[in-house]
């Protein structure tokens, strides 16, 4: 082994996955300063991504509870407490936010986030935002998303606060970054567009951040009139609009995704199919592309939503999520679709795709200190129990996991006077009614 350059040996190694290079640690100390060297993690890391290799899904289930399992032996699925040994975020309906180059971000229902490397099990708990809500709104939501900046080397989490009054056409917005290499919050530029919280977290694809918005929020009790692409640049921090293909019809429910890097655009026409776009080149109109059509009832029977994940190893396929329910293969060339059955995950479920990676995370966090930690624990808590109608999502995961969840998961519930009938209402963030 001696007579092998270190570079043959790196470039063999980089092929490898994560968590075999953590074994391969133990081979002799030049192997480990090699595998813990930040050029051998980028190679690495490059060579997953040009390869499509070394995909995880990370699923959670109506419960919030967490599971792991490599896209290529999805049938020997294990939990995910196995892998992350952390109980700080056990039990408090854990959300993954976003992933990139092998990075997880999560968020509890106390709104506690914290970053990990699922691979190396090792993770950072986020100080606290400083944003809080008006005092007096009628509806507020909060909005994440994670990403990477390039140029500084640094991964960033995405806080926007927004409410209303009772005047629709009106809101405020607050948004704030979290830099993981200064491990503190700053305050940035305000949003200018209502971002539309049920359509899921922050989409990350070529540097930029994005959700499904409008200009202003919703008339009261109406139907979602979100039609905008918001765009925020993680490395220059200013806001944009993506355009959108031309003759996408109406009636149709907008979500966002990413393929290999690619914005995806999700088109779910009612009771009639779904249509899924790739954006080939960032901000050209003209590189959208239809990938897949998928229609009902013929493909699957009667669905809401499908969601691109991943493609396969070959660039043949692509994984979709149907209904939060089930996983199925499409094959782009034949333009047939296969069940997949992954062993040990519910029913109902959702997946996050992340990468395995040695990416480094050690070093960042937790200095903000465990007092004053405790007093802004003490001051939610007593947010909490003052104001009835303001977090009520929290206050019901605390009365057991079970019952927070279903609450959260949208049974009707009349809060204040007000009525909360929306099955996907309090999935990814807060809507919180104020007296």
């Amino acid at each position: 082994m001696s007579d092998i350059p270190p570079e043959v040996i790196a470039g063999i190694l980089s092929r490898s996955p994560a968590k075999s290079l953590l074994r391969f640690r133990c081979v002799s100390k030049q192997w480990r300063a090699l595998i813990d060297s930040p050029s051998f993690i980028n190679m690495h890391v490059s060579q997953s991504i040009n390869t499509n290799t070394n995909n995880n899904l990370v699923f959670r289930d109506d419960y919030f509870d967490l599971f792991s399992s490599p896209l290529d032996s999805l049938s020997t699925t294990l939990g995910f407490n196995e892998l992350v040994g952390f109980q700080e975020f056990a039990g408090l309906g854990i959300e993954p936010i976003g992933s990139y180059n092998g990075l997880l971000c999560l968020c509890n229902t106390n709104e506690k986030l914290a970053i990990l490397n699922p691979s190396t099990q090792k993770y950072v708990r986020l100080p606290f935002a400083r944003i809080e809500f008006p005092d007096k709104a009628y509806v507020q939501n909060i909005s994440y998303g994670f990403g990477y900046g390039r140029v500084n080397d640094d991964y960033k989490v995405v806080r926007i606060v927004q409410s209303y009054g009772y005047r629709d056409d009106e809101f405020e917005s607050k948004v704030e970054i979290y830099s993981l290499r200064l491990n503190s919050w700053k305050r940035v530029r305000d949003c200018p567009y209502y971002l539309w919280w049920k359509v899921g977290f922050g989409v990350f694809a070529s540097g930029v951040l994005h959700w499904v918005g409008s200009m202003k929020p919703s008339p009261r009790f109406s139907e979602n009139v979100a039609d905008l692409i918001a765009g925020f640049d993680v490395a220059t921090e200013e806001y944009q609009l993506v355009p959108q293909p031309d003759n996408l019809g109406k009636d149709f429910e907008l979500r966002l995704g990413v393929l290999r890097e690619c914005l995806c655009l999700i088109c779910n026409y009612k009771s009639s199919h779904s249509d899924i776009w790739v954006m080939k080149d960032y901000g050209v109109k003209e590189s959208w592309t239809k990938l897949i059509s998928v229609a009902q009832p013929r493909d699957f029977g009667f669905f809401e939503s499908v969601t691109p994940l991943v493609y396969s190893k070959d660039g043949r396929q692509v994984l979709l999520e149907i209904d939060m329910k089930s996983l199925v293969w499409f094959d782009l060339k034949k333009k047939k679709f296969k069940n997949v059955r992954v062993r040990g995950v519910p029913k109902n479920l959702e997946a996050i795709v992340c990468l395995g990676s040695l990416v480094k995370i050690s070093g960042f966090g937790r200095s903000d200190g465990r007092k004053q930690r405790a007093e802004v624990d003490k001051k939610h808590r007593k947010k909490i129990s003052n104001k009835r109608g303001s977090s009520w999502c929290f206050e019901q995961v605390k009365g057991g996991k079970k019952l927070g969840v279903r609450m959260l998961r949208g049974h009707d519930i009349s809060i204040t006077g007000m009525s909360c009938t929306t099955a996907d209402s309090c999935v990814n963030r807060t809507v919180r009614f104020s007296h």
